[in-house]
């Protein structure tokens, strides 16, 4: 269920991102396909599942344009709906990730070196990215030249500090007595807050203190998304469920938001 209320956050994040107002609903038939309709009930997308129970999308008329396989050493592969292989994503001998084209051919390798850091390397084996702990315990980010790009941080106050490649802050990542999700700019700004009304419902709002985007219940327990209009552009059903329990909900809230963050520096 965790992954399905990540899949709904993510998509309001985009939304976000884009600035796009594109109503979408997604409900569950009898068959316990997802469906995804506009605002018009014009039927976008199925996300099922085949025999085999490898997920298949679907466009509006049924035809298959994704499956995500599982072949018999466990690797996924994506194909469109023609069969042909798009990407593969594998796992070598050494237990590191590969990430292969439709020819078969290395386009990224995700491993870990001797000190337990995360490392992408392009499909020449060399370093693009890593991922490094720091004494600290801090995320520092480096290009595969050891240079620093990013650099993700917790400062005496719990806060979460995002970094650039010149140790300048260009992110403050808070909570204020409330609870709120707070994040200010270089300047000590605030830019974004991630708030709960008196009803539950989780709004984000802008520098100005306007709500651009209110995650809320409707009477049937839907989850509805809406826009600084107050317009519905988002919707799920109650059937595909709940959250197991609210700290995972608030968890996955606050990831999301300082995913948000991160993808708009």
């Amino acid at each position: 269920m965790k992954k399905v209320i990540i899949l709904f956050i993510s998509l309001v994040i985009c939304i976000v991102t884009r600035g796009q107002n594109v109503a979408l609903n997604y409900s569950i038939n009898a068959l316990g396909d997802t469906i995804v309709t506009d605002q018009n009930g014009n039927k976008l997308q199925i996300i099922t599942k085949d025999i085999f129970g490898n997920r298949v999308i679907k466009d509006g008329n049924g035809q298959i344009v994704k499956v995500y396989e599982k072949d018999i050493f466990g690797n996924t592969v994506i194909k469109d709906g023609r069969g042909q292989t798009l990407m593969s994503v594998e796992k070598d001998i050494f237990g590191d990730t590969v990430i292969k084209d439709g020819r078969g051919m290395t386009t990224q390798t995700i491993t870990k070196d001797i000190f337990g850091n995360r490392v992408v390397k392009d499909g020449n084996g060399q370093v693009v990215k890593l991922y490094d702990k720091d004494i600290f315990g801090n995320t520092v980010i480096k290009d595969g030249r050891g240079q620093t790009i990013q650099s993700i941080e917790k400062n005496i106050f719990g806060d979460t500090v995002i970094k650039d490649e010149r140790g300048m802050i260009t992110r403050t990542i808070s909570k204020n007595i409330f609870g709120n999700l707070i994040v200010k700019d270089d300047s000590g700004h605030t830019i974004y807050s991630l708030e709960k009304d008196i009803f539950g419902s989780t709004i984000l709002k802008n520098a100005d203190g306007m709500a651009i985007r209110t995650i809320s219940k409707d009477v049937f327990g839907n989850t509805l998304v809406k826009n600084e209009k107050n317009e519905t552009i988002g919707k799920y059903s109650s059937d595909i469920g709940n959250t197991r329990n609210n700290s995972d909900k608030e968890e996955l809230n606050e990831t999301a938001f300082i995913r948000y963050v991160l993808d708009n520096l």
